[in-house]
């Protein structure tokens, strides 16, 4: 996945597999109160727990229930 940016109202949003402190700078910088973090279970440990350690009490919650984005087939849908 390439890593991008979105941001619209009320709150940015920021997608990348990379852990980075950037990251954290730029939520404290932000002036937001909380983050929540999602990610898939495959990449909570290495990436999303440690982030979530680096923002301190910004790290609102953790979830680890992101799926990739690939449609489902219903079968005689």
């Amino acid at each position: 996945m390439e890593a991008f940016e979105y941001s619209a109202a009320p709150a940015p949003v920021s997608f990348s597999i990379r852990n980075t402190p950037a990251r954290y700078r730029r939520a404290e910088r932000s002036g937001r109160k909380r983050a929540f973090v999602l990610s898939d279970p495959h990449h909570a440990s290495a990436g999303a727990a440690p982030l979530m350690r680096a923002l301190g009490k910004l790290g609102a919650h953790l979830s680890t229930d992101a799926v990739k984005h690939t449609p489902v087939m219903l079968p005689n849908a």
